[in-house]
């Protein structure tokens, strides 16, 4: 029999800035996304941590226990 993880995830959301929407990324990643003055791209992810704490990772720099970098470049 498995033996169910018990640790709680917090959903997060992030607005990203709106030049991101005009890389080649964001154009790669949704190619039917049509700018406007009232769209924005977000980002949605999952973590262990609060939000607040995820947010700060994002923008101040993290690696996490796998030697992943999970922050904004």
């Amino acid at each position: 029999m498995a033996k169910k993880n018990k640790e709680e995830f917090n959903v997060y959301v992030i607005g990203l800035k709106p030049e991101f929407a005009k890389t080649k990324a964001a154009k790669k990643q949704n190619p039917n996304f049509v700018p406007g003055p009232y769209k924005r791209c977000y980002y949605v992810g999952y973590s262990s941590n609060t939000p607040e704490v995820r947010y700060n990772q994002h923008i101040t720099g993290y690696i996490n226990e796998k030697g992943h970098c999970v922050y904004q470049k």
